[in-house]
């Protein structure tokens, strides 16, 4: 194995930093705090990770001592050749070793290859990474002797092997995991790993192909775009030179409408001459006869905006058709007027003598002991200070037939009796129309179907009951 570059992200203090070996031995003189400790390590966590457990001495573990002073992405790449081929492996370290990421490329096709796994280091070098730290790498300060578990396992094997003759199985073992990682039907043999890169290699071939015949098809439609670019270029130069005659056309179409407003103007001028001959009697007029027929336009429109003025707005067009309705006979009279100023007062009165807390206490009081409590009650707190309105403001079903000329002056329609517009199909009061007409107007006009649909109800359920002989209870 040789080490060809390295390329560090971040690890430790070092950022951005890469690193080119040469052949033989690679010294790094630089000054006490460089970071050249921090370089060695970086190459040995690269092949092996960082280790799980604390160092005896440490104060924390290795991951949380070589995490970046600066921030950013925590790990870098190291480009390697074994074997006769070349390698780079990309590693970025997590908080935890699940969050770690190991990615392998062969540099020879740029692909991701599965030729060793995150534990790279010993399967190359054939020792764990304390053996390795105890033997081919030693750190600064840390020139510890003595063996571990992976180094004593080497050395016996060692001991064992000085007769190949006596050690058939050994090598027969060997030969035969050499021959699992290289078989075709193992997912880690070697030549299974050749195998699927190949296949990847076929279709990204592919898909060259495909790439190269979808430019090919776009050479052609770019080809054909650029002759509708050339079209277009001379339909629009054709459409600029139309343009120019229109707007020449548009000009000379302005010139005649700006000619006949001035002939318009020198006939309204012709006009004003003619008046004003007719009223100086064809002579040019004295500053004193001007200044008073000025004084005479000024006046003119002073009376004009005076008669605009005394229009009504319409807040009080409103204000006066409620008066209007209120006094269907015309304007009130003074007596009228002095009458409804009365009513006012005595309104005024009740409210401080707090009528309706009396009307309360009234029914609460009598009960069930009188008929008609909506009524008698008003008898009995006003009694003697009680005025009857006019029909119209009580304009009942019996007015409405008795007196059709009244209609139009009713305020208030009362629909007494059992049949109400409502509820059956013909109501016998002339007026049932109006309760539609102002249903309309409120946010409740969508229910007149509802209503139409329990008087048809109603009018059928009737039917039936008279064929079948049925009587309504």
């Amino acid at each position: 194995m040789k080490l060809i570059s390295c390329h560090i992200e971040n690890f430790g203090k070092l950022s951005d930093l890469r690193v080119d070996f040469v052949e033989g031995i690679n010294l790094f003189h630089e000054m006490n705090g460089w970071g050249k400790s921090t370089l060695a390590a970086f190459l040995r966590v690269m092949f092996y990770g960082f280790d799980s457990k604390k160092e005896s001495g440490s104060f924390d573990k290795e991951r949380v001592v070589y995490r970046p002073w600066q921030g950013g992405t925590y790990g870098g790449e190291v480009d390697f050749s074994y074997q006769g081929k070349v390698y780079r492996i990309s590693r970025t370290f997590g908080k935890t070793e699940k969050t770690d990421a190991f990615h392998l490329y062969d540099l020879m096709t740029n692909l991701e290859c599965h030729d060793f796994s995150s534990d790279i280091g010993t399967e190359i070098f054939g020792l764990d990474s304390a053996s390795f730290k105890r033997s081919a790498f030693i750190a600064q300060n840390d020139c510890e002797s003595g063996s571990t578990d992976g180094i004593n396992a080497k050395l016996g094997n060692l001991a064992e092997n000085t007769n190949d003759i006596n050690n058939f199985d050994t090598a027969q073992k060997k030969i035969h995991d050499r021959m699992n990682k290289l078989s075709p039907d193992r997912a880690t043999g070697s030549m299974k790993k050749r195998k699927n890169t190949i296949t990847l290699l076929t279709e990204e071939l592919r898909s060259y192909d495909a790439a190269e015949k979808a430019m090919e098809d776009l050479s052609a439609r770019l080809a054909d775009k650029q002759d509708q670019r050339k079209e277009l270029s001379n339909i629009r130069a054709k459409y600029a030179k139309a343009l120019q005659v229109a707007s020449e056309e548009s000009r000379r179409e302005g010139l005649k409408q700006n000619y006949a407003v001035i002939c318009e103007e020198e006939e309204q001028c012709k006009k004003n001459l003619k008046a004003y001959d007719e009223i100086f009697e064809n002579r040019v007029p004295e500053d004193s006869e001007f200044e008073e027929k000025n004084q005479e336009v000024q006046m003119l429109g002073v009376l004009k905006t005076t008669l605009y003025n005394l229009g009504l707005t319409d807040e009080e067009k409103a204000q006066y058709e409620k008066l209007s309705d209120m006094f269907g006979d015309g304007y009130p009279k003074e007596s009228e007027i002095e009458a409804m100023d009365q009513e006012l007062e005595r309104l005024g009165k009740m409210r401080e003598e707090k009528i309706y807390e009396k009307l309360c206490e009234t029914t609460i009081s009598l009960g069930k002991q009188i008929q008609f409590q909506d009524q008698d009650i008003i008898n009995i707190v006003c009694r003697g200070r009680v005025k009857e309105l006019p029909e119209r403001y009580n304009f009942t079903t019996e007015n409405a037939i008795k007196h059709p000329q009244e209609r139009d002056k009713a305020v208030i329609v009362h629909y007494t009796g059992r049949a109400k517009p409502w509820s059956v199909w013909k109501c016998p009061n002339p007026q049932s129309r109006l309760y539609f007409d102002y249903l309309k107007k409120t946010p409740y006009k969508n229910d007149i179907w509802s209503y139409r649909l329990k008087r048809s109800k109603y009018k059928i359920v009737r039917r039936f009951k008279k064929i079948f002989g049925i009587k309504s209870h």
